[in-house]
């Protein structure tokens, strides 16, 4: 059975054993047409919800409009990289700014296309998403699909655009919780690395 690791920590003492979970089914939500290059995230249900008190993850929100950036806005891009310390490696997460950019031809343009260009030539970065501050909260705006490795505009897809199949699919939109009836449940909603993770769910 397939199954996803959801933190990258490797230190049990620090993490627990409960960073793995498995798979039980999976969505794929984009274009499907046999002349275009499929383009899209894939949600996969997983197989227990990622309790609030889980450490070395951090919530996000999914944006409530389909399009919550504009060109020129300033946004971050977040990801992680692996780096040798000591004949080990070590796994140090990045967080750098980037301006969302038009859409050249070049990169296949879809309806959902969100493209950036990174303020700081991280090469050695792997997956990630552009998140966003939105009402004080960070929120994930899109997942990368493309890298350049020459860190020029990049090209991500929407997940605005996938907002309203989301809830649908996920269940996240439909209820309202109170302070304390949320920090009781598990999270609904979070995101690490390149994983988003919607309570039961994930996206890659």
């Amino acid at each position: 059975m397939l199954s996803v690791a959801l933190s990258l920590c490797r230190d049990p003492e620090q993490c627990g054993t409960r960073i793995k979970r498995s798979v039980v089914e999976g969505y794929y939500l984009g274009n499907c047409v046999n002349s275009e290059v499929p383009f899209g995230i894939i949600l996969l249900e997983i197989s227990s919800n990622v309790p609030q008190n889980e450490p070395f993850f951090t919530p996000v929100c999914i944006p409530a409009e389909e399009k919550p950036v504009f060109i020129g806005d300033t946004v971050h891009f977040d990801s992680f990289k692996t780096v040798e310390v000591a004949q080990s490696d070590e796994i140090h997460i990045i967080s750098d700014s980037a301006n969302i950019e038009k859409c050249g031809a070049s990169v296949g343009r879809f309806v959902q296309s969100v493209c950036g260009r990174r303020s700081v030539c991280n090469k050695e970065a792997r997956n990630g998403a552009l998140v966003k501050k939105i009402e004080n909260r960070d929120t994930v705006i899109a997942i990368i699909w493309q890298k350049d490795v020459n860190c020029k505009t990049e090209h991500y897809v929407s997940v605005g655009f996938f907002k309203d199949k989301l809830c649908d699919l996920a269940g996240i939109c439909k209820a309202t919780y109170t302070a304390e009836e949320s920090s009781a449940s598990s999270i609904q909603f979070i995101f690490f690395g390149f994983f988003i993770i919607l309570g039961s769910f994930a996206i890659l």
